[in-house]
Order: C-alpha cells, then sequence, then structure tokens
C-alpha cells in the first residue's frame, strides 16, 4: 500500500497522462494502485509523477527472467506506465502466471 503518495497527486497525473479517460476513471485507477502497489515501487510512482527516468526495480520470475516497470513499458513498446506498474505489482505477489499472461498475451 502507497500511504505516502498523494491520491490528489496521483489522479491529477492520471487524468492528465491518460487523456482518453474521465476524471471518474482516474480517481479509481489512483485508489486502486494506493491501495494496491507493493510499497517497494513506490519511487517507481514518484518518479513517474515527477517526469522523472524509471529505476530498475528488477524482479525475477521462476525460470530466471528479470523485469522492471520500464523493461514491461519497453517489452510491450508503449508509455502505459499503470498497466506495466500492476503487472510487475502481481509478479511481486507471486502470481506469475497471470502476470505472463498480461505481458505476453496470446494473439489470435
Amino acid at each position: 500500500m502507497l500511504n505516502n503518495i498523494s491520491r490528489d497527486a496521483l489522479a491529477a497525473a492520471l487524468a492528465d497522462r491518460y487523456p482518453a479517460f474521465n476524471a471518474a476513471w482516474a480517481e479509481r485507477t489512483a485508489d486502486r494502485l494506493l491501495s494496491t502497489i507493493d510499497d517497494r515501487l513506490e519511487i517507481n510512482v514518484r518518479e513517474w509523477l515527477e517526469g522523472r527516468p524509471l529505476t530498475d526495480i528488477w524482479v525475477r520470475t521462476s525460470h530466471g527472467r528479470l523485469f522492471s516497470v520500464a523493461s514491461l513499458m519497453e517489452i510491450q513498446q508503449n508509455s502505459d506506465f499503470v498497466s506495466a506498474l500492476t503487472n510487475l505489482n502481481i509478479l511481486l505477489s507471486g502470481n506469475e502466471p497471470l502476470a505472463m499472461t498480461r505481458i505476453f498475451p496470446v494473439i489470435e
């Protein structure tokens, strides 16, 4: 849980950086992130809020692959911080199968 991040600042940044979504989405997403994201990822949230480069916080899978928020954004070839942060958090929580499915979706 990210207790040291301002909900209002996070919601404002989400609304600004995800203009396709409305303010209600930004507020719900801020609440979800603040209540579910592992404290170890707080530095990445702060860096994102401040527009700074993200520190690589590496998480190793059971197969020895290493992932960070920045590496996930690169793999997915987009700047979707929320998805990358959520996926790394899922890995940290121990649900590797779900995280890998979200990182590498099956394309039909």
